[in-house]
């Protein structure tokens, strides 16, 4: 009997560039929660328009926030945090969204190379999986226009290099990733793609 998959959750998605604003987009298409953290306030919700190619654009209303708006008060209640900003702010990152992240929470880290985070930074009931894009490429053309041109999957695997999925809600998170469109593909060799991509 397959296990019941946990109920949704907000996808938490930290940096406004291209692939973040990409992936809220395709989330969100089906119905996935969303959620685009920005470094500042912004309108919540902020008007963006996608474009998959040469495809009509969409223009579509997705929910904002940013650390000042979402305040700790509420306690670990942050289930899903994908963190798609550059490998330097990292750090920066999970100091002030590590203490918001629930027991059992997913952080999708989708930085090129290794190293960049530090000991502690997570807490230790918390998944960590690294994510390397081998080409879902997206570019901005325009402050609040994102454009897709590469569709190619990602490799998504951690530190243990296990065979599958520690528990049944990451394979729920990669399923719903799957079903957005978004190529998602567990690997136990997750350190080896890293290498390749750098």
């Amino acid at each position: 009997v397959m296990p019941t998959p946990p109920p949704s959750s907000t996808w938490h998605l930290v940096g406004g560039g291209a692939v973040g604003m990409a992936l809220a987009h395709r989330l969100h298409a089906t119905g996935e929660p969303v959620r685009l953290v920005t470094r500042t306030p912004r309108p919540d919700p902020v008007e963006l328009v996608y474009r998959d190619g040469d495809g009509p654009p969409v223009t579509w209303s997705c929910p904002t926030t940013s650390p000042a708006a979402d305040s700790p008060a509420g306690g670990r209640t942050v289930d899903r945090l994908v963190v798609s900003t550059k490998a330097y702010s990292v750090g920066d990152v999970l100091d002030v969204w590590g203490p918001r992240l629930a027991p059992g929470a997913r952080v999708f880290f989708l930085q090129n190379g290794t190293g960049f985070r530090r000991p502690g930074d997570l807490p230790e009931d918390v998944h960590a999986l690294d994510v390397v894009n081998t080409g879902f490429a997206a570019f901005r053309s325009g402050e609040r226009t994102v454009t897709q041109t590469g569709h190619e999957p990602f490799q998504i695997g951690d530190a243990m290099g296990r065979s599958t999925p520690a528990v049944d809600s990451i394979v729920d998170d990669l399923d719903r990733l799957n079903r957005a469109g978004i190529q998602a593909i567990w690997t136990p060799s997750i350190r080896e793609h890293q290498w390749r991509k750098i």
